[in-house]
Formats: C-alpha cells, sequence, structure tokens
C-alpha cells in the first residue's frame, strides 16, 4: 500500500496529514460533484422556502385608578369585587383559545387560501381568491381536514384533494357551477375574486377551528417585560408579515372589547345592588318615621319617661340609617361615574410592525452550510474507504 493512497498511518491510528491531501488532490472531482450537487439543492431549499419575518408589539397595562378622578376600585372593592389588571393573568388571557378564535373570525382567517408563484405557495391576505364549501363531508374526515388544490386549465379546472398520507383524488371539471365528487365527499368551490396575474394554482385548506386557533397560537409569544412591571410583549412569526399586523392589532382590539364588556357588567351588577339597597332604606324610612311620630304623639298625652327614650333610639337608628343611605348614594354616584369611564384597558406604545433585517432563514447562510457539507460529504466517505482499505 503506498503512501499516497494511505490517509492512515502504519503502525498507528494517527491520520497523515499530507496522505490525506494527496488523497484529497486525487480525487478532486469527488469535491467538485459534491459542491455541484449540495450548492443545487440549496438553492433548490431557498427557492421553495418562503422568508419568514417577526413581528412584535408592545403594550402597556392601564392602572384602573388613574383613569378617574374618584377612586373606583375602592367602590368595587367595597362590594368585594376587584377589577385591577395583572399581567400574569392579562397575559393568560390575550393567549386563549377563545379570543384567538375571535379574532380569526374577524380576519376570516379560519380557512387559509394560498396562491402558487414560481416554486413557492404563498398566503393569501387580506382578500381569498376561492371559497370552499363542504357540503357532505364522509364521516370521521372533516375532523382531521384536508386541502384542496385547483389549477387553472384553458378549458376548466383540475381539482386536487389530499387528506392525510394516504386519500387523493383528482377530478377536472369545466366549470365551478356545481358541486365537486371528492375522496372526503362532496365540495363546492367558489370563486370571490379575480385570479392573478400570471397564477395557475391556488390552495384552499380546510381544519377544525381549534386546530387552526392552536397553530396560530402556537407562533405567538406574550411575554411580560423584564423591565417594566405592566408593559407586555407580544411576538409572532410567519411568511405573512401584513396578516400578523393585522393579527397583532385586533387581537389588542378584541382583547380591549372584551376586557371593557366585562369592566361594564360588573359595573352594572354593582349598580343594580346599589338601587336595591337604597330602595330598601328608602322603605326603612317611611317605617321609622310612622313609629317615630306615633311614639311623639304618644309623648304628648301621656306623661312618663319611657316614650321619651324609645323615640331618642329611633331618632338614633333613623341618623345611622341617614348615614348608611348616604353611603350608598356616593357610591351610586361612583359607579355611575365608572360606567361613564369606558376606557380600554391597553394603551399600545409599540405598534405591531415586522423586522426586514432579521429574516429567516439567511440565503447567505443556508447556501454557505450546503455548499460546506459538499466539501464534507465526499472528504468523509473518502476517509472510510481509506480505513476499509488500511485494515
Amino acid at each position: 500500500m503506498t503512501a499516497e493512497s494511505s490517509a492512515i498511518g502504519k503502525d498507528h491510528d494517527v491520520i497523515d496529514l499530507r496522505a490525506v491531501i494527496n488523497v484529497c488532490l486525487k480525487h478532486w472531482y469527488w469535491f467538485v460533484i459534491g459542491v455541484v450537487v449540495m450548492g443545487c439543492l440549496g438553492v433548490l431549499q431557498i427557492l421553495r422556502t418562503n422568508p419568514t419575518y417577526t413581528t412584535t408589539a408592545s403594550i402597556v397595562l392601564r392602572d384602573n385608578e388613574d383613569d378617574v378622578l374618584f377612586s373606583q376600585m375602592e367602590v368595587l372593592s367595597y362590594f368585594g369585587v376587584n377589577q385591577r389588571l395583572y399581567p400574569s393573568t392579562e397575559q393568560r388571557v390575550m393567549t386563549s383559545r377563545d379570543l384567538m378564535m375571535q379574532v380569526l373570525d374577524t380576519l376570516d382567517l379560519l380557512t387559509p387560501t394560498y396562491y402558487k408563484v414560481g416554486m413557492r405557495w404563498k398566503g393569501e391576505y387580506p382578500a381569498h381568491t376561492f371559497g370552499l364549501e363542504r357540503i357532505d363531508i364522509k364521516p370521521g374526515l372533516e375532523r382531521a381536514g384536508f386541502m384542496v388544490t385547483i389549477q387553472i386549465k384553458e378549458d376548466g379546472y383540475k381539482i386536487k384533494v389530499k387528506q392525510g398520507h394516504f386519500k387523493r383524488s383528482s377530478t377536472f371539471v369545466t366549470s365551478l357551477d356545481e358541486p365537486i365528487e371528492t375522496c372526503v365527499g362532496t365540495i363546492k368551490l367558489t370563486q370571490l375574486q379575480e385570479l392573478r396575474e400570471g397564477v395557475t394554482s391556488y390552495r384552499v385548506q380546510y381544519a377544525q377551528p381549534l386546530a387552526i386557533a392552536d397553530n396560530y397560537l402556537k407562533r405567538l409569544e406574550v411575554e411580560m417585560d423584564e423591565e417594566a412591571y405592566r408593559v407586555i410583549n407580544l411576538l409572532t412569526m410567519s411568511d405573512m408579515p401584513e396578516r400578523d399586523i393585522a393579527l397583532l392589532n385586533q387581537l389588542i382590539a378584541d382583547y380591549n372589547t372584551l376586557t371593557v364588556a366585562h369592566k361594564q357588567q360588573v359595573a352594572d351588577n354593582t349598580a343594580e345592588f346599589v338601587e336595591e339597597r337604597l330602595a330598601m332604606l328608602e322603605q326603612e324610612f317611611t317605617g321609622t318615621d310612622r313609629v317615630l311620630g306615633k311614639y311623639n304623639q304618644s309623648s304628648r298625652t301621656h306623661a312618663g319617661h319611657s316614650p321619651a327614650l324609645t323615640a331618642s333610639q329611633l331618632e338614633r337608628q333613623r341618623m345611622l340609617k341617614e348615614q348608611v343611605y348616604l353611603l350608598f348614594y356616593q357610591k351610586r354616584e361612583e359607579t355611575a361615574l365608572t360606567l361613564s369611564h369606558a376606557s380600554e384597558p391597553v394603551r399600545v406604545i409599540d405598534t405591531p410592525k415586522y423586522d426586514t433585517l432579521n429574516v429567516r432563514p439567511n440565503t447567505k447562510l443556508t447556501l454557505a452550510i450546503y455548499i460546506l457539507l459538499g466539501l464534507l460529504i465526499p472528504g468523509a466517505i473518502l476517509y472510510v474507504v481509506e480505513l476499509v482499505r488500511k485494515k
């Protein structure tokens, strides 16, 4: 075995660097092929992958005590209700399924649609080219979801349906006026807007609304700021930054609406309770006045000390009830002030925006990794071959 062909020392398991270089130079074309093949795979990966952007926003929770002249928090605490917003609790509310479902329904994102440009499938927002109606889906398949691909032909449409790894169907139709029989059942497609120029392939995805909401929630991060106690940072990542901006804006708006509605309901219940107590006190005033009038009349016609003491007690009770009445009256006025101050509980300090510099994947880095693999793989193969020859 020559020194040129053996990259491993004969007596010791030590790599002979000069022999390795000689072997690599002798098989240089392996490295050229490796770089070309892996470089092509890297370019293919870049062409197929949509750029992913990071969209962020920051909000601050308002302190309810700062919103009014009188202390609403004192009023509500008096009746056993606390409306103070705690960041950890509101963080959980913002990542709830119900809130996300409401946001997606408002933005019409529960049925995602896509169109193909080159080798990439791009999401459509805010308008959709095609709409999907499920007429008669086979039992058990609606829960799993499916994908419908519409290919525009000169004389009609080629409809492909994919469900899971095994169910496939392809149907050609001349128009979309009639329902279409597929592997998942009967569906109806509707063209909602003009076709995009130069685009001949579209997709409509159907999945359970909860599954769609969970998919959005996986990409959503709601974290408390490390420096400011009442500041919450929101972050999401996708290949559709315009949609993510609308998503975060709608999430904040719907959260404000939900929280204000809750505060309004609590204030309404408090107002109703106060009104009931005031009505009861007014009735008690009337009864006390009658009894007091009778005792005063009796004290004029009969001599004795007992009626005067009783009248004094009744007068004291009446004064106490007047104080309670004034307290409830004050609470009613402050509750009315609460109802008139339906300020948004969240204030936006950094509006949603996406980062144009930090884009994933990094094209140069991806291509460099594939080229490096194109050099390492042939080198590893040559090393293994030399080990086998030595033995």
